[in-house]
């Protein structure tokens, strides 16, 4: 069986529609969480910073690497 699914999140696309903002990558992520929830599956969400993506951080921490 399925010990964990560790999902992350798409965060790079927000805007703001009638005062709230919308984020559809962290909406559908949280979705599939609540799915993979409700038939038994344990679910870690990682949601990235604000306004970035897990591929931004990707970059940034690949760079930290590639200069050492």
């Amino acid at each position: 069986g399925i010990d964990e699914v560790v999902i992350y999140a798409d965060g790079d696309w927000e805007r703001e529609r009638g005062g709230r903002i919308i984020t559809p990558g962290t909406d559908a992520a949280e979705a599939l969480a609540r799915r993979l929830r409700a038939v038994g599956i344990p679910v870690e969400l990682a949601l990235p910073p604000r306004g970035k993506d897990w591929l931004d951080t990707w970059n940034e921490v690949k760079g930290l690497i590639d200069a050492a």
